[in-house]
């Protein structure tokens, strides 16, 4: 058994000196031009706090967490593993969910095949294919997933029949930016996308692009495209829209196979969208009643708050946003700062390090 723990080290913080930051030379300068290819994940932690994108993807530093406590990223991969392996279940031939399929397995018989997935993803995660050994908080995180499962399944019962599409799918855009100096530079934006599934609305079929959240509390409505990649509003979880009407926009182009390095691998992604379908990017929060019933997200407030039927929509306003943060990104007049918004830096594991 191979269960991975690490330890966060209390230690005095400083409380004298200028916060700390890096400049974009030197070693520095030639590691950012090593990279290659940028996630969601990354564009949100440099919007978050620009230096915590230099100690994550640039210095290699990694954030701990106390022993018996599962780092939140395992725990991601947990739940989406047995999501995962639920749905390719309960699919039919044709990767059609039906009610009648999530009925019979939140059925007490179907809930001992529910918690086979929920441990084999365990064991998978945590215990290199080993039986699980759940103590302590293990336990309590074991209860947690198998509530957020049934959850989702509920959630999703009011939504079927649908077509799973694709399941911790991959999606990857290749993009060309004009740097500030005038330089080209190619680089490979996406990731995993949580679900891709097809729906049916008004008569016609529509691809939607679903990131599970287990929060309940839903991300503020934003009035124009632009605040998305506003620094201010990450803490109103701007960075979750930002993820998914990404993936969205790369599944809106993916008409043919494409290209694309997949950890550190090259691999042939097939085209996500063939029939060139509207897209619709979504957050599910799983244990908000509004979010079930209209996960999709929507752009204006009060009155002209309306959902994205299509994210063509807004794709020149989302791209003309992504390209300004990434010549930022890989601008070297501008240096690796810590974030001006000091809250954020409470729950950080580098505070120490940039006072």
């Amino acid at each position: 058994m191979n269960l991975r723990k690490a330890t966060l080290t209390a230690c005095q913080l400083p409380t004298t000196g200028a916060p700390h930051e890096v400049a974009k030379e030197g070693s520095v300068y030639d590691a950012l031009q090593q990279i290659s290819s940028l996630s969601p994940s990354a564009l949100g932690r440099y919007l978050r706090c620009p230096l915590q994108f230099y100690y994550t993807h640039l210095a290699g530093l990694k954030e701990n967490f106390e022993d018996d406590i599962i780092d939140p990223r395992q725990f991601g991969t947990i739940f989406h593993a047995a999501a995962e392996k639920i749905y390719k279940s309960i699919a039919s031939a044709d990767h059609v969910v039906e009610a009648a399929a999530i009925d019979a397995l939140l059925s007490k018989p179907g809930l001992t095949t529910m918690d086979r997935f929920i441990n084999e993803a365990f064991s998978e995660t945590l215990f290199a294919g080993a039986t699980p050994c759940y103590d302590g908080m293990l336990a309590i995180n074991r209860e947690v997933v198998r509530r957020f499962i049934k959850q989702l399944l509920e959630a999703d019962r009011q939504l079927a029949p649908f077509t799973i599409v694709g399941l911790e799918q991959d999606a990857y855009k290749h993009i060309k930016v004009t740097m500030n100096d005038g330089t080209e530079r190619q680089l490979q934006i996406g990731g995993t996308i949580d679900r891709l599934d097809c729906v049916k609305e008004n008569g016609k079929n529509v691809l939607r692009v679903v990131d599970y959240k287990t929060g309940r509390q839903l991300p503020r409505e934003r009035e124009v495209v632009a605040e998305i990649f506003d620094p201010a509003h990450v803490d109103d979880h701007a960075d979750y829209l930002l993820q998914t009407m990404l993936y969205a926009v790369i599944v809106r182009s993916n008409d043919k196979p494409c290209k694309a390095v997949v950890r550190k691998k090259p691999k042939t992604i097939s085209a996500l969208n063939p029939e060139k379908l509207a897209v619709q990017p979504a957050l599910l929060y799983i244990q908000n009643p509004d979010s079930v019933s209209d996960p999709v997200l929507r752009i204006g407030k009060g009155d002209k708050s309306a959902p994205i039927t299509d994210i063509a929509d807004y794709q020149e306003a989302f791209m003309q946003g992504l390209e300004t943060l990434i010549k930022e990104i890989f601008d070297p007049q501008i240096p690796f700062r810590p974030t001006p918004y000091s809250k954020r830096c409470d729950g950080c594991c580098f505070r120490a390090l940039c006072r």
